[in-house]
Parts: structure tokens; sequence; C-alpha cells
């Protein structure tokens, strides 16, 4: 699980699009959206799953600004909060 924190005005970082990088160089993308249902909003996590012989390895980040960060993720990582620089 990864969830963004964004800046001030958006702090669920909605908008930011989220890659995770496997150790067999697959990649899955997910997008933090707000809103998304009838008297309800989604959350600002970001769901993925990956098979035990290629754990994820990097995240890439565009956040809504428009700035792109990368970061590692530690071996084991269950879950990975995310600051918007």
């Amino acid at each position: 699980m990864e969830k963004a924190r964004g800046p001030a005005g958006n702090p669920a970082a909605a908008g930011a699009r989220i890659t995770l990088e496997l150790a067999d160089g697959s990649t899955q993308t997910s997008e933090v959206c707000a809103g998304s249902g009838t008297y309800s909003q989604s959350t600002a996590a970001c769901f993925f799953g990956w098979p035990q012989a290629a754990p994820p390895r990097r995240l890439r980040v565009r956040w809504p600004s428009g700035t792109v960060t990368g970061h590692d993720i530690p071996a084991r990582a269950a879950a990975v909060d995310l600051a918007a620089p």
C-alpha cells in the first residue's frame, strides 16, 4: 500500500500518478482519485500486488504539480507513506 500526502489545498494528493517497479522490471501504475462514489469518498491510498519472486524495488510519483520523484522501497515494506516535495 502506498499513501500519498499532497500540499495544502490538495492534502490527499488527488491526481498523483504512482508507478511501482518490480524486481523483474515490470511495472504497475495507479492514480490517486477522490470522490468516486455516491455519498462517499475514495481513500488516498493506492494498493498494489506482486508475486513473491518479484518484490517491489522502486516507486515513481508524478505529483499533481507535475513534479516527478523517485523512491527506493525498503525490503519487506508493507506500506510506504509519501509526501509531496
